[in-house]
């Protein structure tokens, strides 16, 4: 027997017994032995060792029924991975791969029973028995289709997990690729030299290893593919909300949610004659319901599944007898119920958060923590009488161009000069942003456990990432979550798991917020801009009194509010503003200035007259004005003269006694009366 013969079972022995201890520590480690996935790991794991041992087995023995067996065994150990793989994507077995797999197999079975599918041959030295023929293209396919679906997994894996776990998943994937590129590698030189076999075989123990371990690291990583989980939000059976939790970036799934809410008051009466747990399809996404004795529990994910059910149904169970009291008191205060975190971290501990996922996405922090020039501070403050107010107009200066505040107060130097705001008394609004303020938050302190301890925004390590939060944002506006880590993991000396659970925790109490800069599209997302734009395109025009009639319906508002929306359309080109006099006119940005002005003094019944007696005569001498009218002089001469000030009619003649419409104008009221 030559020296290589004996390497090559040294090596192949060893990876076997790797693929034996893989499954071994599979069923023993405590991290891992509970998942439902590990078990089809364990079983790939086993199936490839059964394959090795016999192989070599064949080869050591001569024997042909080994060899014909481990051909069999290594389509067994394909069909394993196709079934494994399937599942690991998508939480189900069926796929046209499987399909094909399942009817290549009774070929393999078929062939492996044919005479002359093996042989007697001897390599450098040795002889051996070896698959030829058919069986051995068989076998080749499936050794093929292994490495290709196993690439496939670790390829998509790696692609789709989020930020915060891409080092896990490298880790992952770098096992992947010994497992099968370097594999191939190394399977080319064995063709022309097969002491190369044992660099096979190593390169698969070290593959075998890595992909242990990572998974081990990381378990998560089995949960990136089959589901993306969204938010879970728990609401009484009034429908008072009790506690929300996000898994990924709230913004992605606003329509979802909406859809959520409505479906909940729909379904809730089904639900409750029903029982159990229901799935609802909405148009991005898959609502998971379950009602329980004093709780709706809500979970949306981007499809269905057996253990996304499971995981609903325990959590719902474990916040009913966490909270059973406040429950029964049926309290709806959300601050009673924040420590629901930690269920989250007991029901839900394999769902990988996608907060950090979009390295793109432009973040900026909550107005309590955006530190301003002191003089735009205090003049903001002194503006808005709610903390929730001043927070809206913070958050949304953080977004806009820098110019955006001149241009505020600007306009509301102007509008207060010459129209009655309301003069509601200044609410002290605090604002924390520094260390040194932390004893502003004692009262509010929001708390979330995760892993072996608890964060709080009173932490030190966490204070620590809000600055430095606040020094990339003071110097380039806009925050980044993968800039915000990197930094972070520069100048501080938290762990890097400790660190993303930090930034996790910042975003998800709402301390880091959407920083996108504002765009002409997205600045009408904001509900009151946009109904102040309606007003303004619905009545061709709409001064300021009129806008806050029309807005604020049966809801308390300043003027400061009003104005902060209406500098916001006039910066991003949506609306302008026109001066008629003391008057502050706003018209859509495509209006002609003439035409909002003619629809500005038509809006007053007597100017509206005036104007229409043009459109039955083209000149009217001005003594005959008085005479059509019946008003007082007094008042009709005020409007004309208002009139011809602003070019809306003229004087046809030097002699200033005939009168004439502005021919632009013509057309335009012929068209209004006709709508009329």
């Amino acid at each position: 027997m030559g020296f290589w013969i004996i390497y090559e079972a040294i090596t192949t022995i060893s990876l076997a017994l790797t693929c034996l201890l893989v499954v071994i520590i599979m069923q023993i480690h405590p991290k891992i032995k509970n998942i439902p996935s590990i078990n089809f790991a364990k079983v790939l794991f086993f199936s490839y060792f059964l394959f090795k041992i016999i192989d070599i087995s064949s080869i050591l023995f001569k024997n042909e029924f080994l060899s014909r067996f481990s051909g069999v065994l290594l389509y067994i150990f394909l069909f394993v991975l196709v079934i494994s793989v399937n599942y690991f994507t998508k939480e189900s077995f069926l796929s046209i791969g499987f399909c094909v797999i399942c009817s290549m197999g009774l070929l393999v079975i078929y062939v492996s029973t044919q005479s002359d599918v093996v042989q007697l041959i001897t390599r450098l030295g040795y002889q051996r028995v070896e698959w030829r023929g058919l069986f051995n293209i068989l076998c080749t396919l499936c050794n093929s289709l292994a490495i290709f679906y196993l690439f496939y997994w670790g390829l998509k894996t790696y692609i789709n997990t989020p930020y915060a776990l891409k080092k896990e998943a490298l880790l992952f994937f770098t096992g992947i690729i010994f497992d099968t590129f370097i594999t191939i590698f190394f399977y080319g030189l064995f063709i022309l030299n097969p002491i190369f076999m044992n660099f096979i075989n190593i390169s698969l123990i070290i593959g075998s290893i890595i992909i242990l371990y990572s998974i081990i690291r990381e378990p998560k990583l089995l949960y990136i593919l089959p589901f993306e989980v969204y938010r879970i939000s728990i609401r009484n059976h009034e429908g008072y909300p009790l506690f929300n939790h996000n898994w990924y970036d709230s913004n992605i799934s606003e329509k979802i949610f909406t859809g959520f809410l409505n479906s909940i008051e729909i379904m809730s009466e089904e639900i409750m004659n029903i029982g159990g747990i229901l799935d609802i399809n909405l148009n991005k996404g898959i609502l998971i319901l379950y009602h329980s004795e004093n709780i709706t529990t809500g979970l949306i994910t981007s499809k269905a599944s057996k253990l996304l059910r499971e995981c609903v149904l325990t959590f719902s169970n474990g916040f009913e007898k966490k909270f059973k009291r406040l429950l029964k008191k049926n309290c709806i205060d959300m601050n009673e119920y924040k420590s629901a975190y930690e269920l989250i971290e007991k029901y839900f501990p394999r769902i990988p958060y996608r907060i950090l996922r979009d390295e793109k996405r432009k973040y900026t922090l909550s107005s309590k923590y955006i530190i301003l020039p002191k003089q735009i501070e205090n003049k903001i403050k002194n503006m808005f009488t709610s903390e929730v107010q001043y927070d809206s107009v913070i958050n949304d200066l953080a977004r806009s161009p820098i110019s955006l505040s001149s241009v505020f107060f600007d306009l509301y130097n102007e509008i207060r000069d010459n129209m009655e705001l309301d003069d509601e008394p200044v609410k002290v609004i605090r604002k924390i942003s520094s260390p040194a303020d932390n004893n502003l938050l004692k009262q509010d302190t929001l708390m979330v456990i995760t892993s072996k301890q608890k964060l709080s925004l009173e932490e030190k390590d966490v204070q620590r990432v809000i600055i430095v939060a606040q020094e990339i944002i003071k110097k380039h506006k806009i925050l980044k979550m993968k800039n915000l880590y990197n930094k972070s993991i520069k100048i501080t000396d938290i762990p890097r798991k400790q660190l993303l659970r930090i930034i996790q925790f910042l975003a998800d109490q709402k301390v880091i917020v959407d920083g996108s800069n504002y765009t002409r599209r997205t600045i009408m997302e904001n509900e009151y801009r946009r109904k102040i734009y309606n007003v303004i395109l619905e009545n061709n025009g709409a001064n300021f009194s009129l806008i806050k009639k029309e807005v604020f319906i049966n809801k308390p508002s300043t003027g400061g509010q009003l104005i902060w929306h209406l500098g916001m359309l006039i910066k991003f080109g949506i609306i302008k503003k026109i001066k008629i006099g003391k008057s502050s006119l706003f018209l859509p940005i495509e209006m002609d200035i003439d035409l909002g002005k003619l629809y500005f003094f038509m809006k007053d019944n007597l100017n509206k007259k005036i104007i229409e007696l043009f459109t039955y005569q083209e000149m009217i001498k001005k003594s005959d004005l008085y005479k059509l009218i019946t008003e007082s002089r007094s008042k009709v001469n005020y409007r004309i003269k208002n009139l011809i000030e602003n070019n809306i009619i003229r004087f046809k003649n030097k002699e200033k006694k005939d009168i004439c419409l502005l021919p632009q104008f013509e057309r335009e009221i012929q068209k209004e009366n006709t709508r009329n």
